[in-house]
C-alpha cells in the first residue's frame, strides 16, 4: 500500500464534526485564481479548521506524476516540485477591519488527486485580523481543479496547544509547521503506520498564542538516529511575519538515543505572546504541547 493512501480514511474522519459551510455550490478553477469565499469574521488567537472536499480534474495530480510521492518524502526535493509540476491549492487570507491584508505563513492547502478527499487546514488567527477570505488557485495554466464544499469550525476546545501534534491529518498535510528544512514525512519504521517528521536540519512549527508567565508540558516522542533529537522553543512579542524572537531555550532540549520519550516543563516569559516549536535530526512522531505541568 502507498505511503500516500494511508492516512486519507484519517483525513476523511476529521470531516462532519459540523461547522459553518462557507460553499453553497462546486466552484471551478481553470489556469487561474478563484475567490470561494471572504468577509468572513475572526478573532486574533481563535484556532479555525477549514475542510475542503476537492479534486484534481486536469494537469498534475498525483495520478498523473506518481513522482510527487518520491519528491514529497525525500524533501529536499520538493520546491523543485513546486516548480516543475505545480499542483492546484486552497488558500486562506486575513485582512483587518481596515481591509488591509495580515500577512501569515504558511497559508495554502494543495489538492494532490483526481479522486474527490477531503483536505483540512488548521491554523491560529494572527493578531490584528478580522476577516478571512478563501481562495481556490489552478496552479498553473493547464491546471484544472474543483472544491464542492467548504467548511469552517471553531475549535475551541482542544487539549492541545500545538496544531496536528502526531501528524494525523494527512500524510501531505503541513498543518501545524511553518517550514521542514532538510527534512520530509516518513513512515515510523516500527510500526509502518504512524508518521512523523525526520529532520537532518531545522524544522519549525507553526505560532501558538500563549499567556505570559504561563507554565506548560511538552511531551515528545520520536526515534533518534544518528544523533540526540534536538527540540527548541521560541518566543515571539507578536504574530507578525518576520518578528524577532524575544527570548529562546538557546539549549537544545535533548531526547537521547537511549530514550523514545521525553517530558519537560517550561514556562512563558513575559512580553511573550506567541511561541514557535523548532526540531532537528532523528524522527519525530509526536509533540503534545498542554498547559499545566506534570511528570
Amino acid at each position: 500500500m502507498k505511503k500516500w493512501f494511508i492516512y486519507l480514511l484519517l483525513a476523511g474522519c476529521l470531516a462532519g464534526q459540523g461547522g459553518e459551510a462557507l460553499l453553497r455550490k462546486t466552484v471551478t478553477a481553470a489556469g487561474r485564481q478563484v475567490r470561494l469565499a471572504e468577509n468572513i469574521p475572526v478573532v486574533p488567537r481563535e484556532r479555525l479548521r477549514i475542510i475542503a472536499s476537492a479534486r484534481c480534474i486536469k494537469g498534475n495530480s498525483l495520478e498523473s506524476k506518481p513522482q510527487f510521492e518520491e519528491i514529497f518524502y525525500a524533501g529536499n526535493w520538493y520546491p523543485v516540485f513546486q516548480e516543475l509540476f505545480p499542483l492546484p491549492s486552497y488558500k486562506f487570507e486575513f485582512y483587518s477591519a481596515d481591509n488591509k491584508d495580515v500577512k501569515y505563513g504558511g497559508s495554502s492547502c494543495r489538492i494532490y488527486s483526481n479522486e474527490w478527499r477531503n483536505y483540512p487546514m488548521e491554523f491560529y488567527v494572527p493578531d490584528g485580523a478580522a476577516y478571512l477570505r478563501m481562495s481556490l488557485n489552478a496552479g498553473g495554466k493547464d491546471n484544472q481543479a474543483e472544491i464542492r464544499s467548504l467548511e469552517l469550525e471553531r475549535r475551541d476546545k482542544e487539549p492541545y496547544l500545538n496544531i496536528n501534534p502526531d501528524f494525523k491529518f494527512d500524510s501531505f498535510s503541513p498543518a501545524g509547521w511553518s517550514m521542514v528544512r532538510r527534512g520530509s514525512m516518513v513512515l515510523d519504521p516500527r510500526s509502518g503506520r504512524q508518521f512523523g517528521i525526520e529532520s537532518q536540519g531545522w524544522s519549525t512549527g507553526a505560532l501558538i498564542p500563549v499567556t505570559p508567565g504561563m507554565k506548560f508540558r511538552m511531551k515528545v516522542g520520536g526515534i533518534p538516529t544518528d544523533d540526540d533529537i534536538r527540540f527548541t522553543v521560541a518566543y515571539f512579542k507578536s504574530s507578525a511575519v518576520g518578528e524577532k524572537d524575544i527570548a529562546r531555550n538557546r539549549l537544545p532540549i535533548r531526547m537521547r538515543k537511549n530514550e523514545r520519550e521525553k517530558i519537560v516543563n517550561l514556562q512563558i516569559p513575559e512580553e511573550a505572546n506567541w511561541m514557535r516549536l523548532g526540531v532537528g535530526r532523528g524522527i519525530v512522531n509526536y509533540i503534545f504541547v498542554e498547559t499545566g505541568e506534570g511528570q
